[in-house]
Parts: C-alpha cells; sequence; structure tokens
C-alpha cells in the first residue's frame, strides 16, 4: 500500500516549484498599471449597476402606482 502523504508531498513540491519558479510576477510599473485598470473597470461596472438599479426601480415604481391608480 503506497503512503498517502507522499501524493501530498509531492502536491506541495509541484505547488512551490509552479509558484516560486516557473511562474512570471509583474515588476512594480506592470503592478501599478494593471490595478488601475482593475480600479478604473470596477468603478464603471459601479456606475453601470448603480444606474440600472435605478432605472429598474423608478420602471417597477410608475407601473405600480398606474396599477394603484386603477384600483
Amino acid at each position: 500500500m503506497a503512503n498517502p502523504f507522499s501524493k501530498i508531498r509531492l502536491f506541495f513540491q509541484e505547488t512551490t516549484t509552479e509558484v516560486f519558479k516557473k511562474a512570471v510576477w509583474p515588476n512594480f510599473k506592470e503592478l501599478k498599471e494593471m490595478t488601475f485598470v482593475v480600479i478604473v473597470a470596477i468603478v464603471i461596472l459601479g456606475v453601470y449597476i448603480a444606474l440600472v438599479d435605478f432605472a429598474n426601480f423608478n420602471f417597477v415604481a410608475f407601473f405600480s402606482d398606474l396599477v394603484r391608480d386603477q384600483i
């Protein structure tokens, strides 16, 4: 029977190799640029979601008032 811990040890050895030897990490300038892009994308998405939420709220409120006035 194989040692079950040998597979776990092999997994962590391979993970360490991938993270520290094979992966390419960005330099500080690239990191700043990518962070700026992410922040801008989050702001744009947040504004879009806020506008759509506001429009949907007013749409539902308008038609709810129409139905209430009919009753």
